[in-house]
Order: C-alpha cells, then sequence, then structure tokens
C-alpha cells in the first residue's frame, strides 16, 4: 500500500511539472532537436541517476544530529559540513553548464557521478576513522567538509548535463514532459533518501550512508553503459543571464532564503531528538528520518494544490511564505 502510495505521489509530481511553461522556450537557428523520424534515446539512466544522487543528498542531512553526537562535533560543526555541500553546487553550476557545450552531456554526467561516488566514500571513511580511531574533532571536521565540498561539486553536475540532454534529445513542444520526470526525480530523493535511515536506523549513522554511498554506483554505471554519446556543436553559442537581472537575481535571493530556513530546519531536528527528548542515536536517527520523510510528502502534497490554485508565481511565492513562517513558529513551541 505504501509503495502504491508513493507511486501516486510520483505521479502527480509529474503531472505538476507538466502543467508549468518554464521549461518551454522558443528554438534558435543552431537549436536542432532530435530527428522527427527517428525514436529518442530513453533518459531513464539520468532520471535514475538523479534519483539515487538526491537521496545521497538528503540521507546525510537526516543523519546530522546523530553522526555529530557520535562523533563529537559540536552543532555549529556539522552545519558547517552541510553548508560546504551547498557551496560547492553553487559555485560549480554554471562551470558545469559550459562543459556541457564545450566537451558534451555524458563527459560531464560520467566526471560529476565519478567525483560524487568517490567523495561519498570518503566521507563514509572519515566517518568510520573518527568513530574507530577516536580522531581529534578538528581533523574530523576537515575530513567531512572536504568530502562534502566535493560531493556538492560533483553533484551539481547531474542536473546541468540531464537538463543539456533533455534539451537536445526533445523538441520545444515536448521538452516538458522530460523536465517533469526529471524534477519528478530529484523531489523522491527528498522521499526515500531519509527514508531509507529510518529504516536503517538500528545500524549507525555510519551504515546508513554507507548504504547510500553504495547505491550512487549503480548510477555511474547505468550512466556508462546506457547513455549514448553527444557530438559537440562548436557554432552553438548560449547568452547567459547576468546575476544583475532582475528576472534571475530576485527569484535567487527568494530561492536562497527559502532554502536557507528549510536547511537550518532540516539539520536542527536530529539535535532537538538528541538535546530536548533525551533521546539514544538510534532513536534520533529514526525521529529525523521521519520528520524529513514527511517533509518530502508535504512537499508533493504541496505541489498538487498549488497544481489547483492557478495563481501566478509571485502569489504563489506569498503565500508559500506565509505558511512556512506559520509552520516554524508553531516549531517553537513544540512542548519538551
Amino acid at each position: 500500500m505504501q509503495a502504491y502510495i508513493v507511486r501516486k505521489f510520483q505521479f502527480q509530481i509529474t503531472e505538476l511539472v507538466l502543467s508549468f511553461d518554464f521549461c518551454k522556450y522558443e528554438p534558435s537557428m543552431t537549436d536542432v532537436p532530435h530527428p522527427l523520424n527517428e525514436t529518442p534515446p530513453s533518459l531513464a539512466p539520468i532520471y535514475i541517476a538523479s534519483l539515487l544522487c538526491s537521496m545521497g543528498m538528503m540521507g546525510f542531512v537526516a543523519t546530522a544530529g546523530p553522526l555529530a553526537n557520535s562523533l563529537g562535533l559540536e552543532p555549529w560543526q556539522i552545519g558547517l559540513t552541510a553548508t560546504a555541500g551547498g557551496l560547492g553546487w553553487v559555485l560549480s553550476a554554471r562551470l558545469w553548464g559550459k562543459a556541457t557545450d564545450q566537451i558534451g552531456r555524458k563527459p560531464v554526467l560520467l566526471l560529476g557521478l565519478s567525483g560524487f561516488v568517490i567523495c561519498y566514500f570518503l566521507l563514509c571513511f572519515s566517518i568510520y576513522a573518527g568513530e574507530t580511531l577516536h580522531l581529534p574533532a578538528i581533523w574530523i571536521l576537515v575530513a567531512l567538509l572536504a568530502s562534502r565540498f566535493g560531493m556538492g561539486l560533483s553533484y551539481s553536475a547531474v542536473p546541468a548535463a540531464s537538463a543539456a540532454m533533455i534539451a537536445d534529445t526533445y523538441s520545444a513542444d515536448t521538452r516538458a514532459g522530460a523536465m517533469g520526470r526529471l524534477g519528478a526525480a530529484q523531489a523522491s530523493g527528498l522521499l526515500f533518501g531519509p527514508a531509507i535511515v529510518t529504516v536503517l536506523a538500528g545500524t549507525s549513522p555510519m551504515a546508513a550512508l554507507f548504504f547510500l554511498a553504495c547505491l550512487s554506483l549503480p548510477a555511474l554505471l547505468l550512466v556508462k553503459v546506457r547513455v549514448p554519446h553527444d557530438e559537440i556543436d562548436a557554432k552553438t553559442s548560449v547568452q547567459q543571464l547576468a546575476f544583475s537581472d532582475n528576472r534571475l537575481s530576485r527569484p535567487m535571493f527568494a530561492a536562497v532564503l527559502s532554502m536557507l530556513a528549510v536547511g537550518i530546519a532540516q539539520i536542527v531536528v536530529g539535535f532537538a531528538a538528541i538535546d530536548r527528548y533525551s533521546l539514544s542515536n538510534v532513536d534520533a536517527l529514526r525521529l529525523a528520518g521521519f520528520a524529513l520523510t514527511a517533509v518530502g510528502i508535504s512537499l508533493i502534497m504541496a505541489q498538487l494544490v498549488v497544481k489547483r490554485l492557478k495563481l501566478s508565481p509571485a502569489a504563489l511565492i506569498r503565500i508559500g511564505s506565509c505558511v512556512a513562517a506559520f509552520g516554524f513558529i508553531l516549531a517553537a513551541f513544540v512542548p519538551t
């Protein structure tokens, strides 16, 4: 029954994203989609890769509180490691986008996924060494910062190259459907990553992260074997918007503030379980996994509601901000 509900949610997510027009654009003279008389290649490998990598990124957030407790790190230190992942993502996103036009989509995917796999296993090794060898906290912190930064830097190649492959494969009229499936795959990672942490809560944070790291290996192999090679069109030039452009700067500013609030809440939930409810690491890990799984479910439900509201993006941002603020205020009064 749970599996059916999850599949239903994913289907509704895809329908939601398909209803928006932000994925469509007018093709230029150099924008040649896949020939209409040929069957477009299956992009299922990039959807699966996006899902598995998104699960890995969110799984770490669910283990943050118990992980800091087992390694002897302060809350602000484990928070820095989460920030490092986002920083690597932000700094490299545009670079990966340019690289897809210079060296190709598949090479960028393989480079990004390879780096993600390596950095994820380095993260697990750092945690294992810290728990077994009782290393100084500063050494553990440096190792976690480096591996998380590398994970964010590498993972940002996946959505950049995936979106470019979709644009190459589908015409402007059919591209929104493929972009919807990519968005659904990434959103599903917000649901299944913490859910896996909840299932493995009886082991340890490191064991849950190691399992998620192993899941990234099939993503790399699938892209290597199943994604077709692409040809580079040296004549194609893409004009990018400047950060000062209001069409870009204002939505980015709103997105940064929103994700800042959400990120803080996701990190804090594990510490709240330990400090305010005096739970053990196992119980705190399970509670954090449940809480972040609920976040994924609420995301899906919110998208279903948005689909039926038929409001402008600006109005949706205002309503969403008010709802989020109300939720944070309620959280402040949760009894101990």
